[in-house]
């Protein structure tokens, strides 16, 4: 084994360091993300997951938003004018569970909606995590709305990232997108969300659209 390492060019020596670094660092994650899903069964829960906060919802709830907006996006689709949406933050978390009282000790990711006065409160929280020493990830997005365009404000829970600030127009939000039905979460875009039949006609309503205001903890689109 010596002798083949003492062949091995320097290039090569540097390659395989890395490979052992990048093995080490996975079995030291699985290690980590096997253990906080066993802490959580035991009913040691960290105190970002604890503290994390859950919508209750019920499947009349979510069928009482979902038709407030389809009697809205039909009324869109036909070009009718001076119409208005108003959704609280019942109605986005109703809209996100569809209905599912969501069991945040299971693994996986997260979210919850708050709004504001002015802006939209989106927070979220995954776990397991692979390459986290604490094995799950928390984000906090504060969304505002200027004009037609969405305004993000990223604050993560990281030590190298701490905050991120973008401007996006409707086209590319996550938020605007699920809401007009497409896109499948409200936090995320797939690669590929705007090649689908669906972003198509969404974009045809998006583009009727007047404005779109954050007013009395209501989320308002008008057209």
């Amino acid at each position: 084994m010596l002798n083949l390492l003492e062949n091995l060019s320097i290039d090569d020596k540097l390659g395989l360091f890395s490979i052992l670094c990048i093995l080490s660092i996975l079995v030291f994650s699985g290690t980590i993300n096997r253990k906080i899903i066993f802490d959580v069964r035991q009913g040691k829960i960290p105190e970002a997951l604890r503290n994390f906060p859950v919508h209750q919802t019920h499947p009349d709830s979510y069928l009482e938003t979902k038709s407030k907006l389809s009697h809205f996006l039909d009324l869109l689709a036909a070009d009718n004018k001076n119409i208005e949406l108003q959704l609280n933050e019942n109605d986005l978390n109703n809209l996100y569970t569809k209905g599912i009282q969501i069991n945040k000790y299971q693994p996986g990711r997260y979210f919850y909606y708050s709004i504001q006065e002015k802006y939209i409160r989106e927070l979220m929280f995954e776990y397991p995590v692979i390459l986290s020493l604490q094995s799950y990830r928390t984000r906090e997005k504060i969304i505002y709305f200027e004009g037609l365009n969405q305004r993000n404000q990223l604050i993560f829970d990281s030590k190298m990232i701490k905050e991120v600030v973008s401007t996006i127009p409707f086209s590319k939000s996550s938020l605007i997108l699920f809401i007009f039905g497409a896109s499948k979460c409200p936090a995320l875009l797939s690669y590929d969300f705007d090649k689908t039949i669906e972003y198509q006609q969404a974009m045809i309503l998006i583009e009727k659209l007047k404005s779109v205001e954050i007013n009395n903890h209501y989320l308002i689109f008008k057209a």
